[in-house]
């Protein structure tokens, strides 16, 4: 009875094993669509930033992918083959038999035995074909480093970070493996659309040109706000060599908030003393804009956030009058078509414009 029960086991595991990594044989072309085109996604890595992977499936039933270690080594690893569906929302490639599941417009990496991966970071095991932010936390530590500006290009692979304060550092996978200047020189054109920053060494240069046209990264699938040409040499007698790319400003996105104004300079701020209030404000990051009022007038305009700075446009107004207008004129007159530098700590905003004149709000809750 024993032998027949192994027996029985063995048949079952081997069935389950087969019926699980079966072929679909004349696969309906609407399901092959589906899954064709380019997926993007960033892998866990236990010793680098991530994996930025672009996984290409192609109608042939081909595939190729490319894998970048972020922050460890540069250079790509290229994998081809082909792919094998094994029902009409999983399939395998060959070579790696890694294995897929295709759920809610996302491909789902599975494990080797076609299971969802249920250990930490399971949520980074999903390729999308369109990524809005690859990975927020790179980006978020680069802010807290300084840099103010951040870009990158392929083929041949190369970074180029800005901070305003310090200068410019380039890497790229050519001679000029690593560049780093002061920046001598800032020009903008159209209307701070078109911006070139310029920096000099002893022996090299470096121009970066950052024009406000969107920009997608073909290798992470990543959509940038910013397209990136460098231009750079490391002596003087070399010719200056060009890269292409994609970049775009970085900010502290817990900016994006209502706050209501604490203290600012040279103002006594009485809230019983304002029609409204004390003054209050609402950053739109995804919308460049903000609004609110100074304790009077509703208040709004178009706001540009790049690094530890605010660029406010013209500031527009009701035109109510309130007994106590001094706030709100001080107010205006500070930000409207001004460029301030901010700083968000400890739940507190602080804004600083031209002759120090500091504002200061606490997060609403």
């Amino acid at each position: 009875m024993k032998f027949m029960y192994l027996i029985v086991l063995v048949v079952m595991l081997v069935c389950g094993c087969s019926q699980k990594n079966k072929v679909v044989k004349d696969p309906d072309p609407g399901v092959i669509a589906a899954f064709t085109g380019d997926w993007f996604g960033e892998l866990p890595c236990a010793d680098c930033a991530g994996i930025s992977y672009k996984l290409s499936l192609n109608s042939d039933m081909t595939y190729s992918d490319v894998s970048v270690y972020r922050g460890k080594d540069e250079n790509p690893f290229f994998e081809s083959g082909t792919w094998k569906l094994l029902s009409d929302s999983t399939f395998s490639l060959s070579g790696s038999e890694r294995k897929f599941l295709f759920s809610s417009n996302e491909l789902i990496m599975l494990d080797l035995e076609g299971n969802r991966i249920e250990a930490g970071f399971s949520d980074m095991y999903h390729l999308r074909k369109e990524v809005v932010e690859e990975n927020p936390d790179i980006y978020k530590r680069k802010f807290d480093e300084g840099i103010d500006f951040t870009a990158r290009g392929n083929e041949p692979f190369w970074s180029a970070d800005i901070d305003f304060d310090k200068g410019i550092k380039f890497i790229s996978m050519t001679d000029i493996t690593e560049l780093a200047a002061p920046v001598t020189d800032v020009i903008e054109k159209q209307n701070g659309d078109v911006v070139r920053y310029h920096g000099v060494t002893q022996t090299g240069e470096i121009i970066v040109t950052i024009s406000k046209e969107s920009c997608f990264d073909n290798m992470s699938g990543e959509k940038f706000s910013h397209t990136v040409i460098v231009r750079a040499k490391k002596y003087p007698d070399d010719e200056l060599l060009e890269f292409t790319g994609c970049g775009k400003y970085l900010m502290d996105i817990s900016l994006n908030d209502i706050w209501v104004m604490q203290e600012m300079t040279g103002v006594v701020l009485k809230k019983e003393d304002l029609s409204k209030g004390l003054p209050l404000f609402e950053f739109h990051l995804r919308d460049n804009f903000f609004s609110g009022h100074a304790g009077c007038n509703q208040m709004t305009g178009a706001i540009k956030v790049e690094g530890n700075k605010i660029k406010f446009g013209p500031i527009a107004s009701t035109k109510m009058a309130c007994p106590n207008m001094e706030v709100e004129q001080a107010v205006s007159n500070a930000l409207s078509n001004k460029t301030i530098t901010y700083l968000v700590e400890n739940m507190k905003l602080t804004l600083v414009a031209e002759n120090d004149v500091k504002m200061i709000f606490r997060k609403v809750d």
